[in-house]
């Protein structure tokens, strides 16, 4: 078993569905993510979802700093004490549809790279807002979650 699926099972959380939560386990898929999404150590990264932190462990890695904005406010514990360590890293808890993100990302270099596993269905309303926010986005890098319906 994962160390993602242990820390996961040991808290007792269970997936929400109505927040279209798929948690990625595979190390070596996680290290390619990161490698496809051209982070480097001279830009920051705004981690959309980052459930309970195995991407953005890679992410802290490769990037400058990395903010990751969490909806689900019963990861924030798990994702805090997995990524303790990584000095490079700020956490938010909300929905990063209707936060302010500008102000947010305030304090990230600019431009800053936007990488995430996101639900099939906040994929259109999620593009449109970074995209037309305002932001100082240099690329996206999202990986999306096939419906299930």
């Amino acid at each position: 078993m994962s160390k993602t699926k242990d820390r996961i099972r040991e808290s007792n959380l269970r997936y929400k569905q109505s927040l279209g939560q798929n948690f990625l386990y595979d190390e070596a898929l996680l290290e390619e993510l990161t490698a496809v999404a051209g982070v480097t150590k001279e830009e920051d990264v705004l981690e959309i979802g980052p459930g309970c932190g195995s991407l953005t462990k890679h992410l802290c890695d490769a990037a400058n700093s990395v903010l990751a904005v969490e909806l689900d406010e019963r990861l924030i514990p798990l994702l805090k004490a997995f990524l303790d360590e990584k000095k490079n890293l700020t956490v938010v808890q909300g929905d990063v549809m209707s936060l302010n993100l500008q102000e947010i990302t305030a304090g990230l270099k600019k431009p800053f790279a936007v990488v995430a596993n996101i639900p099939y269905y906040i994929t259109t309303p999620l593009i449109k807002l970074l995209l037309t926010g305002g932001l100082q986005v240099s690329r996206l890098a999202l990986m999306v979650q096939g419906s299930s319906g």
